[in-house]
C-alpha cells in the first residue's frame, strides 16, 4: 500500500509539471491548435504501449496530431520507423509493411495537396507574417539554448551514477569547446540577425542585458551557448542510441533551422513529453518521489521566471 501511495504521489506530482508550462496554459486559454496535437500525441503513445498490434489506428491518430500542427510531423515518422526497423536498426520489408507504407501515403495526401497550394509547409501569408520558411543555421544557437533547459534536470539526476567515476578527457573537452566557439563566431560574424520575436529564454535575457552593457551581454550569450551545448552533448551521451532517439534529436534541429524564427513555445512542453516517453522511458521507473519533486521545483522556477518577465519586464 505504501509503495502504491508513493507511486500515486509520484505520478500526480510529475503530471502537474505540465501545468507549469506557460505555453501550455496560454494555448489552453486561447484554444490554440497545439494542445489538440498533444492530445493525439498522448493517445497514440498510450495505444502503442497498450495495444502495439493496432498499427493502423496508431498511425491514424499520429497523423491527426500532425494535421493539428505541422511541427508534429515527427510523430507519424516515429511510428513509421518503428514499423520498418527492428531493434537492431535493420530494415524489415514484408507485405504487411508495404501495406502500411501505402496507408501512410494515403494519409499524407491531404497534406501534400495543401502544401502544394501553400507553396511550402506554411502559407505564404500568415497571421503573424514573421516566420517565413528558409534555411537559417543561426537557429542552432537558439534551439540548443532552449532544449538544454529541459534536459538539464534529468542530466543532473543521472550525473552521480554516470559521471562520478569517470575522468574528463581534457583534450576532447577542449576540442568541443573550441568547436562550439567556432559555431558562435560564425553566427556573430556571418549569420547574426537581430530578432524581434522568439529566440528562447537566453536570447530574451541577452536583449535585456544589451540595454545596459553590450560587452556583458555578449559574454553572457556565448557562455550560455557553451554551457547549454555541453549539457546537450552530455545528456545525449547518457541516453540510449537507438534510431528513434537519434531521429528525434535531428528533427528538433532540422525543423528549427527551416523556419525564420524558433520560439520557446515550439518546444515547451513538447521536449518534456519526448524526454518522458522516449529518452527516459526505460529509466522512468527508477525515479523516486524526491527526483520528481526536484524536477517539479526546477520547472516551477522556470515558470515563475517567465511570469515575472511577461508581467514586470516586457
Amino acid at each position: 500500500t505504501l509503495i502504491k501511495e508513493k507511486n500515486n504521489y509520484f505520478f500526480l506530482l510529475f503530471v502537474s509539471i505540465l501545468f507549469l508550462s506557460p505555453y501550455f496554459r496560454t494555448s489552453s486559454f486561447w484554444g490554440l491548435q497545439e494542445n489538440l496535437s498533444y492530445i493525439f500525441l498522448l493517445l497514440a503513445i498510450f495505444i502503442n504501449e497498450k495495444y502495439p498490434e493496432k498499427k493502423y489506428l496508431i498511425l491514424s491518430i499520429s497523423f491527426l496530431s500532425f494535421y493539428s500542427d505541422q511541427k508534429f510531423l515527427f510523430l507519424p515518422a516515429i511510428f513509421f520507423l518503428k514499423q520498418f526497423f527492428d531493434q537492431d536498426n535493420k530494415i524489415n520489408i514484408n507485405k504487411k509493411n508495404i501495406k502500411i507504407l501505402l496507408y501512410c501515403f494515403v494519409l499524407s495526401l491531404p497534406a501534400i495537396v495543401i502544401f502544394y497550394f501553400w507553396g511550402g509547409l506554411t502559407p505564404k501569408v500568415t497571421t503573424s507574417g514573421i516566420n517565413k520558411e528558409g534555411f537559417n543555421p543561426q537557429n542552432i544557437i537558439y534551439v540548443t539554448n532552449i532544449i538544454a533547459l529541459y534536459f538539464f534536470p534529468f542530466l543532473f539526476l543521472k550525473s552521480k551514477n554516470n559521471f562520478s567515476n569517470r575522468s574528463v578527457n581534457v583534450k576532447v573537452l577542449f576540442f568541443v569547446i573550441v568547436s562550439i566557439l567556432a559555431i558562435y563566431l560564425a553566427y556573430r560574424l556571418f549569420l547574426k540577425t537581430d530578432l524581434i520575436y522568439g529566440g528562447g529564454w537566453a536570447y530574451k535575457i541577452y536583449q535585456l542585458l544589451l540595454t545596459r552593457n553590450n560587452v556583458f551581454a555578449e559574454i553572457f550569450f556565448v557562455i550560455t551557448f557553451i554551457v547549454t551545448s555541453l549539457i546537450l552533448l552530455a545528456y545525449i551521451k547518457t541516453i540510449e542510441k537507438n534510431l528513434i532517439n537519434i531521429f528525434i534529436i535531428i528533427y528538433l534541429y532540422l525543423q528549427s533551422i527551416l523556419v525564420g524564427v524558433t520560439f520557446q513555445e515550439y518546444h515547451d512542453p513538447l521536449i518534456l513529453f519526448l524526454i518522458i516517453f522516449f529518452f527516459e522511458k526505460k529509466n522512468f521507473s527508477k525515479y523516486s518521489f524526491s527526483n520528481s519533486l526536484f524536477i517539479f521545483i526546477y520547472f516551477l522556477i522556470f515558470s515563475t521566471g517567465v511570469f515575472f518577465y511577461r508581467y514586470f519586464i516586457v
